[in-house]
């Protein structure tokens, strides 16, 4: 008998979200090659994809920036969990224990995409205070004012990487 090893070839299951070629070395999201979204959009704007099936209107867009941005702050009480966890913990450790914890004031019957904004808006800002903390700094608070991206460069850094400030 002959056993074969590893995945290759074989079908897990099929997804309208996503579809991957690997003999081409091709990932497609909703449609779209993964490259070009990479190079054209913004992250609030694929995520929107991801969640919805379509790309945003300005008006989609700006509602889940607002959205996204009101979510980030995390409670005192994690981040006074994330200080007193061993610097030496691995981060994805540190992310499954902080949004356990979140977890625990904020129970999920069925989850929603209320739900998705709050956790992708929530995992950087719980990334980066553990970073800062095992580096011996004090974690910061999010920017109302950057985008999902900036945001997460200036809670590690405490630098603005906004393109065209000085802040």
């Amino acid at each position: 008998m002959m056993v074969t090893k590893g995945l290759e070839g074989v079908v897990i299951d099929t997804s309208g979200i996503c579809r991957i070629d690997g003999n081409a070395g091709r990932l497609i999201y909703r449609g779209y090659d993964i490259h070009d979204l990479s190079s054209n959009l913004s992250f609030e704007e694929v995520a929107h994809l991801l969640w919805s099936g379509d790309l945003p209107t300005q008006n989609q867009l700006s509602d889940l920036k607002k959205h996204l941005t009101a979510e980030r702050p995390i409670p005192d009480s994690l981040k006074n969990a994330i200080r007193r966890l061993p610097t030496s913990s691995d981060s994805l450790d540190v992310l499954r224990t902080a949004i356990s914890t979140l977890g625990t004031g904020y129970p999920i019957k069925k989850p929603d995409i209320e739900d998705a904004i709050a956790i992708t808006a929530r995992i950087p800002t719980i990334n980066a205070a553990f970073d800062r903390t095992r580096r011996g700094q004090e974690p910061l608070d999010p920017r109302p004012d950057l985008d999902h991206a900036a945001n997460y460069i200036y809670m590690l850094t405490g630098f603005c990487c906004v393109i065209g400030t000085s802040r």
